[in-house]
């Protein structure tokens, strides 16, 4: 089925950033783009959740590069990702929301949003 996928690459992301793997990095940031080609453009995330973690992910990796301006401003999109309260589903609301913001990746992005 060429139209369905996996979260795996968003899974791995987020295994990698919260463990402080850096060496997975560069095949986070790969597996990123290329989503991003298979979904024309932008990495397929449909929820505020999906949309958190991709933003979390990227703010995490681009710290580590150095990028401090573009980590900043990632952090802010996934903390605005998380504030969302509808996942726009019409028969679903509630679908796909940031529940668990006890995490030590959001305090991480917390973090990163308040460092400009």
């Amino acid at each position: 089925m060429p139209n369905r996928g996996t979260r795996a690459w968003l899974t791995l992301g987020r295994i990698a950033v919260e463990n402080g793997m850096s060496d997975l990095y560069e095949e986070v940031l790969a597996n990123v783009e290329a989503e991003s080609e298979r979904g024309g453009g932008a990495p397929p995330v449909v929820f505020p959740a999906d949309r958190y973690l991709l933003a979390a992910i990227l703010a995490v990796v681009n710290a580590h590069l150095g990028n401090e301006d573009t980590a900043e401003e990632l952090a802010r999109a996934a903390l605005s990702a998380a504030a969302e309260t509808q996942s726009g589903l019409r028969y679903h609301p509630r679908v796909g929301l940031v529940t668990d913001k006890d995490t030590r990746l959001y305090e991480r992005v917390v973090a990163l949003a308040q460092d400009g």
